[in-house]
């Protein structure tokens, strides 16, 4: 048994021993306290924790580089060295196997997690960084065939342990006397209603075994929308919507049925399947289309803070489209389409916790006002015709007539103290003005009308190849405190960072050559 000190020591350099799942094949791998691993290791007494320590201290001794066995190798060993840590014990029971599994589990979604981020960046990767990102996926691939290995074990392992079972009575058989003989049933002959219950059989078994292919196919889906093929030579569908973010892809409704094809193979009203190229999203919502195929940041739509189930659309949306890329890049996808999408999406997320926070905002302001007016209509004896959380609801929809009344009331029958009243009048202006009172405190903008980008100016100096879109902010000194520079083609991204940005003076316009003619300046007071 590790003694107190030494467990100290291990439970702090654990923290570092867990680099090793970035360890970089061909690379020589240290970590800042190898010199104490090694004499932990020869120190502590002969346990499982001692044999994987020093399996993991392997590693240290390939001074020319370690391969993806070593890496693989020490990376189990770390795992194992974790699991009886926190299991508070040296040596492998049936309860640590029990934990090393979880473990094996829990780090297999981890780096299922890392090998879809190290994908999707590879895609927009340079030449040069290309080979490293290659040889890092295979090592992390070869960490979930070794863990799922060491699950199999440890599965194996469990059902060898010895287990607390059941007593099992066998029934009693009855007993057959020698000289008896069972009578054969005499063969019926099959009537129609024989033959027609066969059909109906036939067809409940066909959609039975149709149902299983369905869900075995979903299990073998690379996206949340869990996708399967669809076999048929033709689909005829109702509606049919081109992805805003894949031009080249189409999504077709059919009754409740959504699918996903090329846009070239989409006709008036049926998709020709000849290539074997659509599929059935058998997950997909109505939430979920929508997020494909409209602009939600375009101004058209009055977005409202998003419901769970929007939320777990929006995820399923992300991760259906990055596969797409993933797979189809440089074919029917392009560089220029992913980075728009991955801009895009960003803008999304933010709108998302931008909403949220404005909607804890309204709740909490309008959860003080309620309480308030509750406490008022008490406080004199009267009754409330709401229950709290429906007269915050009203206070942010603005339905409050029936509170202003009784605040009223309270006030042309029961306050003559000044102090009172004024507190009960600013009450009354303030469910009143719920929203209204958020507009007025708003800075006040005086914009300088400016013609913006200049046709000649914009010919000039797209020529040169130097044009550059520059954003400046600026204090009450008006002293620059910050900057943003934009290529020219980025021209929509630059309008709306500009809007979006806050500051005493903020400035937009073009620098050419390293010199700076602005066009727009915006003065908040």
């Amino acid at each position: 048994m590790l003694n107190v000190n030494d467990k100290k020591l291990f439970s702090n350099l654990i923290a570092q021993m867990a680099a090793i799942i970035n360890a970089v094949p061909g690379e020589v791998y240290v970590i800042k306290d190898v010199d104490t691993l090694v004499i932990l290791q020869r120190r502590i007494p002969e346990s499982d924790i001692k044999s994987q320590l020093s399996q993991y201290n392997d590693i240290f001794a390939k001074q020319s580089g370690a391969g993806i066995p070593e890496i693989t190798n020490s990376m189990i060993a770390y795992v194992r060295i974790k699991v009886l840590l926190e299991s508070d014990v040296d040596t492998f029971d049936g309860k640590a196997y029990r934990e090393l599994f979880k473990e094996c589990k829990s780090q297999i979604t981890r780096i299922n997690n890392i090998i879809r981020l190290t994908k999707t960046s590879a895609l927009t990767a340079e030449e040069y960084q290309k080979d490293r990102i290659a040889i890092t996926l295979k090592k992390n691939e070869a960490f979930i065939v070794c863990l799922e290995a060491e699950m199999a074990s440890i599965e194996k392992k469990l059902e060898r342990m010895p287990k607390v079972e059941e007593d099992y009575v066998e029934p009693v058989k009855e007993a057959v006397p020698p000289n008896r003989t069972d009578k054969l049933p005499k063969e019926k002959k099959e009537g129609i209603l024989g033959k027609l219950e066969k059909k109906v059989n036939a067809r409940k078994e066909k959609k039975e075994i149709g149902k299983f292919l369905r869900n075995e196919e979903k299990k073998q889906s690379k996206t949340c929308c869990e996708e399967i093929p669809f076999y048929d030579r033709n689909l005829s569908f109702n509606t049919s919507l081109v992805c805003k973010d894949m031009p080249a892809y189409t999504l077709m409704k059919r009754r409740n049925n959504i699918y996903f094809g090329l846009s070239k193979n989409v006709g008036k009203s049926n998709y020709d399947n000849a290539d074997g190229t659509l599929v059935e999203l058998t997950r997909a919502t109505e939430e979920f289309l929508q997020f494909m195929t409209e602009d939600l940041l375009g101004g058209e739509f009055q977005l409202n803070p998003f419901s769970e189930k929007e939320k777990e659309s929006m995820g399923m949306y992300f991760d259906f489209v990055t596969r797409c890329f993933e797979v189809h890049i440089g074919v029917t996808l392009t560089v220029r389409e992913y980075m728009n999408f991955k801009g895009y999406y960003n803008q999304l997320v933010s709108k998302m916790f931008e909403l949220e926070c404005q909607q804890k905002e309204d709740y909490y302001k309008a959860l003080i006002l309620a309480d308030r007016y509750m406490g008022y209509m008490r406080c004199y004896g009267l009754e409330c015709t709401d229950l709290r959380d429906e007269v915050i609801e009203n206070i942010i929809v603005e339905d409050s007539t029936s509170y202003v009344s009784d605040i009223e009331l309270i006030l042309n029958n029961h306050i003559v103290d000044e102090g009172a009243k004024a507190d009960l009048e600013q009450l009354k202006n303030d469910v009143v003005n719920f929203h209204k009172e958020k507009l007025e405190h708003l800075p006040e903008v005086i914009e300088q009308p400016v013609e913006i980008f200049p046709p000649v100016l914009a010919t000039e100096v797209t020529q040169n190849n130097y044009m550059q879109i520059v954003i400046q902010l600026l204090d009450n000194k008006r002293e620059v405190v910050d900057e943003a520079l934009y290529a020219s083609d980025n021209i929509k991204q630059a309008l709306f960072d500009y809007e979006r940005k806050e500051a005493c003076v903020k400035r937009l316009g073009l620098r050419n050559n390293g010199v700076d003619v602005f066009y727009k300046e915006e003065v908040n007071r």
